[in-house]
C-alpha cells in the first residue's frame, strides 16, 4: 500500500541527494499551481512547523516602478505559511486562517525570502511571517489570524 508522503517528509528524503533541493522545487512547481502560472518559489528549508522560501526577482514580478508587486509578496507569504503547516494537518483542520494582514515596510528590488516559524509564535491566534531581502532588511510582515478552536462536543 502506497502512502502519499507530506511535502516535509519528501523534502527531507531528497535533500541529501545531488540536486535534491532543485528536484524537489521543480516537482513542487510543476505539480501545484499557486495562483499565477509563473509564480515559482524556491524552498530553502522545510522542517515540521518551519519553512523558509525564496523568490527570485523576475520581470513578471515587477511593477512599473521596478519593485516587487505586492500581490507576489502576499502569494509568497501564503505559500510559506501553508508549507509550514503541511506537517501539522490537525492544526490546519481545527484552526483555519480567516484574515491576513500585510504590512509593507520597504520596497524590494532584489530577491526576497520569507520565513514562517510556528515554534516561536507567542500568541495563540496569530501567526507572523517575516519577509527579508538579500541585504537582510525586513521588507514586510504578514500576520495570519486564526479562527477560535472548535468547542468539544460532550
Amino acid at each position: 500500500m502506497f502512502i502519499n508522503p507530506s511535502n516535509t517528509t519528501l523534502f527531507q528524503l531528497v535533500k541529501p541527494l545531488p540536486f535534491g533541493k532543485f528536484l524537489f522545487n521543480r516537482w513542487l512547481n510543476l505539480n501545484h499551481s499557486y495562483g499565477s502560472g509563473k509564480f515559482a518559489p524556491y524552498v530553502i528549508s522545510l522542517k515540521p512547523m518551519y519553512c523558509e522560501t525564496l523568490i527570485h526577482f523576475r520581470r513578471a514580478y515587477k511593477n512599473n516602478a521596478g519593485h516587487f508587486k505586492h500581490s507576489i509578496i502576499m502569494q509568497l507569504c501564503d505559500f510559506t505559511f501553508h508549507m509550514a503547516l503541511d506537517s501539522q494537518s490537525k492544526l490546519v483542520i481545527q484552526r483555519r486562517p480567516y484574515k491576513l494582514e500585510m504590512e509593507i515596510l520597504k520596497e524590494a528590488k532584489s530577491q526576497i525570502s520569507a520565513i514562517c516559524d510556528l515554534q516561536e509564535q507567542t500568541t495563540k491566534n496569530k501567526i507572523s511571517l517575516f519577509v527579508h531581502d538579500l541585504d537582510g532588511d525586513q521588507i514586510a510582515v504578514a500576520t495570519y489570524h486564526l479562527a477560535a478552536e472548535p468547542k468539544a462536543k460532550n
